[in-house]
């Protein structure tokens, strides 16, 4: 995991964000798997 997996996984738990937007601000796939 490098440091925006590490970024996205802290936001993710702190529940500031959604997957659905994560993944609209990082230009990330939905399929994208972890």
């Amino acid at each position: 995991m490098d440091e925006l997996d590490m970024k996205i996984l802290r936001l993710m738990c702190e529940g500031l964000y959604s997957y659905e937007n994560l993944a609209e601000r990082c230009g990330l796939s939905q399929n994208t798997v972890y």
